[in-house]
């Protein structure tokens, strides 16, 4: 459902060891390790590739460095520098999260608004970083709040997606877009309860965010409230007159995720707002029946009490049997192969005999083992996918 972004900065340097010896002097590393820790191999690796030709301006932005920013400066080197390759320095100065250095450049007419190869502006990298100073800065100095990257994402997006709940107050207070929405159409407010940042959710509908917007696959916010277990944001939505039988692409309500993940409180606030105790997916499979499948005894009590009913989705149960067989049956004819001596299946020779029409002693094996429990499998293995399928059509 969600879009996700990547925040490699490109980084140069005299020499590979002279520029980790200036990014490891500084007194605080920049990087926020609870949200971007998986990317930190990345950021790395792209510092330490870049570290080898950068200019002295760059070098001196990456690491924070501003009398000498300054001086460079006005010594006439350029404050777009950068531009026409990965980043500017400018977009460098934001994603480290170095205001005086930014201003510096800013005063010098570095372009606000020069993108990255992947959309990015200076104020994204600074929202996605949480670098609320900056992102003020840049704002002030006449940036884009709604400019968008090559996918759809707005600043406001990036720093919702990672809860960075300051920088989005400074994007609200300059009159950011509140519901622009991504190339997957996820909308601010939705990547971050999807991504576990109710709080941000809540500050984005107290300022108006539309809660009906729903992703490509359907899920709204109360959907997602209800599979995070969001209670006081799914309370919310609820109170502002959100639907709570809506249903995502597959049929699947917020009640009925609510039974999935086994969310009893979520499941007994829908229910309160008038959930439909027994709305099943298109595969016809009930709130009930998955709260059961899944071991949730008390959403299965609680949905009991309202009257609901377990509805399956046969076929899937069909499906998940036959799989359970044919994995046993599997493991029993490769055991007998190997007990005789010869090659499987999964050699040439026994896909060119399945191809042939002819069994190996594996398949035949496998064919004679899944007619024992009521299977009858097409002669050619070819065909068995079709039992996969619909299982009873080889009853």
């Amino acid at each position: 459902m969600v879009s996700n972004r990547t925040g490699s900065e490109e980084a140069h340097g005299s020499s590979v060891a002279a520029c980790v010896v200036e990014i490891r002097a500084r007194p605080a590393f920049p990087l926020d390790l609870s949200i971007t820790r998986l990317w930190i191999p990345i950021v790395l690796l792209s510092m330490l590739a870049g570290c080898s030709g950068a200019s002295a301006l760059r070098r001196a932005v990456i690491t924070g460095r501003v009398d000498e920013v300054r001086s460079l400066l006005a010594e006439g080197v350029d404050a777009n520098d950068g531009a026409g390759r990965r980043t500017t320095v400018l977009y460098s100065a934001a994603y480290w999260g170095h205001w005086d250095v930014a201003a510096a450049l800013l005063d010098a007419g570095a372009d606000l608004e020069a993108a990255a190869q992947n959309g990015t502006r200076p104020l994204h990298a600074a929202a996605g970083e949480n670098h609320p100073e900056v992102v003020r800065l840049l704002l002030e100095r006449g940036a884009d709040p709604d400019s968008r990257d090559n996918s759809g994402g707005t600043p406001l997006f990036l720093a919702a997606q990672a809860g960075h709940l300051e920088v989005v107050q400074v994007l609200l207070d300059h009159d950011a877009e509140l519901d622009a929405v991504s190339s997957t159409k996820d909308s601010p407010m939705l990547i971050a309860s999807w991504n576990g940042h109710p709080e941000v959710a809540l500050l984005l509908l107290r300022h108006g965010a539309n809660p009906t917007l729903a992703s490509a696959s359907g899920a709204t916010p109360l959907y997602s409230a209800a599979y995070r277990g969001q209670l006081s944001f799914a309370r919310a939505l609820l109170d502002r007159g959100v639907d709570p039988n809506r249903q995502a692409e597959d049929g699947s309500t917020p009640l009925y995720i609510a039974a999935q993940t086994g969310n009893a409180e979520i499941a007994r606030l829908l229910l309160e707002k008038g959930a439909d105790v027994d709305t099943p997916l298109t595969s016809g499979e009930s709130p009930l029946a998955i709260a059961r499948t899944n071991g949730h005894d008390e959403v299965a009590r609680l949905l009991e009490q309202k009257g609901g009913q377990v509805t399956v989705n046969t076929r899937a149960l069909a499906r998940a049997a036959y799989k359970k067989e044919a994995g046993a049956c599997s493991r029993r004819a490769r055991e007998y192969a190997r007990s005789i001596g010869v090659q499987g299946s999964g050699g040439a020779s026994g896909n060119l005999m399945g191809a042939m029409g002819v069994d190996s002693y594996e398949q035949s094996f496998f064919r004679n083992c899944m007619a024992d429990k009521g299977y009858k499998l097409p002669r050619m293995s070819s065909l068995w996918f079709r039992c996969e399928e619909d299982p009873e059509s080889c009853r």
